[in-house]
């Protein structure tokens, strides 16, 4: 139902929006803005709306994936040594999902509260949970970073780092370290915009540092001649200059500007924080870890299976991202009408999204087999690790059609405060489930054995999550007639 005293707009008024046409709007306008995009969440029609939500946050998240590619394909052209920059590249990939982890807590926890507060027209709280999110993960940040420089021999180690690689991984990790509260802050933000129903403004801060990154890598690499070096400054500066972009749209239009007198840093704050958050904390957390076993079971093999691993994971994870795209299209739709406890809606959202990512990921799976190979070759990776990699890469891809169930069932949980459920799902697919499969299947088949790892629990995830998702549709539908 249209709310009362509000004239409605034109369907996907506020999605059409840009920044430059928010700049030019008074402040004073911004609660009318917020009010039209309650209207709009809560009775445009579930696909378009998910859809229009989906696409900024799809060119987001994919281009931060191809900037990764990217990355590992300019170190992989240095010339001599690049299966060990590659390699390299891989270990510090761990230490990068673990400053994720952070960025993700505290951008899905505040994030989550702030829609569903949102829904419940509470802006000031919003208001104060949004900067109590954002300054909390840029201290995380900074503690992260001080500890990773000052423990930085022990650290690349244990994330897997041989004596053969521990050169180039030293190369790149300092200047990585050093841009580790901007990257935290940065997807922290990220996360806040978008679950605001921001996610165009979330986008262009993204894109700008990712497109930035690549033309740094191009210049720094080949221009200047720097190697893995001028990649690690490349990556510096553009997870700065995102993170500044990010921030300067939080005072656009209708978002909920990060100002530091709303900072509140209270037990009731870490709270709500933790409550949305430890799904992503623990998701991401398990991430690094399992990377963290992956790189240390790979490099028994040698550097060759290590550098197969890190191309591989990048490919996998830009095929990933799409239904990662789609499930954040979800969320700010499912966030807004669960606090306006519109139920029946939330139920429609989750099975449009389940629909678009099965379609979009079976796309991916014939994509993959049929071209891995051509895919692996412009790497530059020796023969070796080119074969691994096409081998690992089609063992990835048998279980991608079902990976967007998996997705989108994780978010449901995340999204509608089911703390404990969010959580169990989001440790299985890569840690409950992956871990153990990694040990059991090295000691049984060798290297074979940890290239059919991830697939395996992939697999393991799928039954996992299919009776969660059925109890909480079921909840949900009873509320509905309630």
């Amino acid at each position: 139902m249209p709310v009362p005293g509000i004239r409605l707009p034109p369907a996907g008024y506020v999605l059409r929006h840009t920044p430059a046409t928010f700049l030019s709007m008074p402040h004073a306008h911004s609660q009318d803005l917020q009010d039209e995009k309650f209207t709009v969440m809560t009775t445009r029609p579930i696909g378009p709306l998910i859809a229009r939500m989906a696409i900024p946050a799809l060119l987001s998240i994919m281009t931060s994936a191809l900037y990764n590619l990217a990355d590992t394909w300019f170190v992989s052209q240095v010339g001599e040594g690049s299966t060990r920059a590659v390699a390299a590249l891989g270990v510090i990939f761990s230490y990068q999902t673990i400053c994720n982890a952070v960025g993700f807590f505290f951008g899905h926890g505040s994030g989550n509260f702030i829609s569903r507060a949102l829904g419940r027209k509470e802006r000031d709280k919003a208001s104060e949970m949004a900067a109590t999110g954002a300054i909390s993960s840029f201290i995380a940040g900074t503690i992260i970073a001080i500890a990773g420089l000052l423990l930085s021999d022990q650290l690349l180690v244990f994330l897997g780092a041989s004596a053969e690689i521990l050169p180039e991984a030293h190369a790149y990790f300092q200047f990585i370290a050093l841009s580790t509260p901007f990257l935290t802050t940065q997807l922290t933000l990220n996360n806040q915009l978008r679950l605001q129903g921001n996610a165009r403004m979330g986008m262009v801060g993204i894109m700008s540092g990712a497109i930035l990154n690549i033309g740094l890598d191009a210049l720094f690499i080949f221009g200047l001649n720097m190697g893995i070096t001028g990649a690690s400054i490349a990556t510096a500066i553009s997870q700065v200059t995102a993170c500044l972009i990010l921030l300067a749209m939080t005072h656009v239009g209708d978002g909920i500007a990060i100002r530091i007198k709303h900072f509140r840093p209270t037990l009731p704050n870490y709270r709500e924080i933790t409550a949305g958050g430890l799904p992503s904390l623990s998701r991401q957390a398990l991430n690094a870890v399992a990377a963290i076993v992956l790189n240390r079971y790979a490099i028994q093999y040698g550097a060759d299976p290590l550098a197969a691993l890190s191309i591989t994971s990048r490919l996998f994870h830009l095929v990933v991202c799409l239904a990662i795209g789609v499930g954040q299209g979800f969320q700010p739709v499912c966030g807004f009408n669960y606090g306006a406890k519109k139920y029946d809606r939330v139920r429609e959202a989750f099975f449009f999204g389940v629909k678009l990512n099965s379609i979009i990921l079976a796309a991916g799976f014939v994509g993959l087999m049929a071209a891995a190979p051509q895919i692996i070759a412009q790497f530059g990776s020796s023969p070796e690790a080119a074969a691994i990699a096409c081998r690992a890469t089609r063992y990835y891809a048998l279980t991608l059609p079902f990976l967007g169930f998996v997705i989108m069932t994780e978010m449901f949980y995340q999204n509608t405060r089911q703390t404990f459920g969010a959580t169990l799902l989001a440790m299985m697919r890569q840690g409950l489930a992956l871990m153990p499969a990694v040990i059991l299947l090295d000691a049984a088949f060798g290297l074979e054995g940890v290239l059919w790892a991830q697939p395996t629990a992939n697999s393991v995830s799928l039954f996992f999550a299919l009776p969660f998702a059925i109890h909480l549709l079921k909840k949900l539908k009873t509320a509905s007639y309630c």
